[in-house]
């Protein structure tokens, strides 16, 4: 039996939306398409040139209603930096969040003037690999619970990733210094000056040895 099908490109057809929110919108190559994600249904029809000459054969349903073709729009991946408050150095490996950057590569160019934006859980916080101070140093966040503003995009699925990362500066806790206590000498405003281990975190005491001293000079001997 010969095929006496015709073939026909994408240029050539016409598609009615029929969903709730553009109900009989027409879009096309050339006309507006829907941008929001989620779930559709359009109606396909021959552009005007080859619909004076073919026609259509499409499935209908036990009414006699013409099938629909499902057409899903799937929400855009985008990337997002966390930030958190720089801080010193507490012996923690956790840190603050401040909030997060979606990158602006992602976003399309008709939703950057209202922009994307991430909300956090309220109990989310960075972790680090370790406790120690540093510039720049990595934390993640895991990706669950956290929303984006827009619905038409959408962060890592747990497939693709489960974290974000993002840097943080912790910088060193400063020790103070003390004097060493001594008899009064006449004449000698110098004294002996060492480091004030009180400063030094319980849980690094083990870990952290003071070692020499200096002098200091006094106003007067007294």
């Amino acid at each position: 039996e010969p095929d006496n099908r015709i073939p026909v490109t994408i240029d050539q057809l016409k598609f009615t939306f029929t969903g709730t929110t553009r109900n009989g919108a027409q879009y096309g190559p050339t006309e507006e398409c829907p941008t929001d994600a989620g779930e559709d249904r359009v109606k396909i029809e021959l552009g005007d040139e080859l619909a004076r000459q073919y026609k259509l054969i499409v499935e209908t349903d036990d009414d006699g209603n013409e099938e629909l073709f499902g057409l899903t729009i799937n929400a855009k991946k985008v990337g997002l930096t966390p930030t958190a408050e720089d801080r010193v150095y507490n012996g923690m490996v956790t840190v603050t969040l401040t909030g997060g950057t979606v990158n602006a590569a992602d976003i399309c160019e008709r939703d950057k003037t209202a922009g994307v934006t991430a909300t956090f859980p309220a109990d989310a916080v960075g972790t680090m690999a370790d406790k120690n101070a540093g510039t720049g140093k990595n934390f993640t966040v895991p990706i669950a619970g956290i929303t984006l503003s827009d619905k038409n995009y959408r962060l890592p699925n747990p497939r693709e990733a489960t974290e974000v990362t993002g840097t943080v500066t912790i910088t060193p806790k400063t020790l103070a210094l003390k004097g060493v206590d001594r008899g009064y000498e006449q004449g000698n405003t110098t004294v002996t000056v060492t480091v004030d281990e009180s400063g030094i975190l319980d849980a690094d005491r083990n870990n952290v040895a003071v070692e020499g001293s200096g002098s200091g000079t006094m106003a007067d001997d007294t």
